[in-house]
């Protein structure tokens, strides 16, 4: 419960930190993986497969933003820091670990569909999207839902209506 707890607290710094400065600090995520490692050691909810599925899916993902970067804006266009936020892709990968691959998929999109509408609602189109700031809140919303009345260990499972329909 500690844990958890300590990682509401981080996540939700994270987010007000990106949302506040669109940067967030080295140390939040060495934090962030240090609790991922604590988490995969206490529990016994970590699958290889799962692992790898997800990872597939990152690289996919990174190929995507890549490959469209090269095509909209050229290849001389910097990637990270101009696409894409280094902060976003220091502590996205902490979540392949967490998840089961049909959860990991409904927590991407979720992060992305927020990121779109907040992109939409924005004043300035120009504005930087807080994508770690984003999945950070969409996490800890998670864990707090785990604390209220859902198992945690839920995450990966691979049942993802359970988080849904559990009674």
């Amino acid at each position: 419960m500690i844990l958890l707890l300590i990682s509401i607290a981080l996540m939700l710094t994270l987010a007000y930190e990106d949302f506040r400065n669109r940067e967030i600090s080295v140390i939040w995520i060495v934090i962030f993986y240090l609790l991922i490692l604590i988490e995969l050691i206490q529990s016994n909810n970590w699958s290889l497969e799962n692992t790898i599925i997800n990872v597939i899916v990152f690289i996919f993902l990174g190929l995507g933003v890549v490959i469209y970067s090269m095509v909209r804006w050229g290849t001389k266009r910097q990637i990270i820091n101009k696409t894409i936020g280094l902060g976003d892709i220091l502590l996205a990968p902490g979540f392949i670990f967490i998840f089961s691959p049909a959860n990991f998929l409904i927590f991407l999109n979720t992060g992305f569909l927020l990121g779109i509408i907040f992109y939409i609602l924005s004043k300035k189109r120009s504005a930087k999207i807080p994508l770690a700031g984003i999945f950070a809140t969409v996490y800890s919303i998670l864990l707090i839902t785990s604390i209220v009345h859902v198992d945690y260990s839920i995450l990966f499972q691979d049942d993802v209506l359970n988080i849904i329909l559990r009674e």
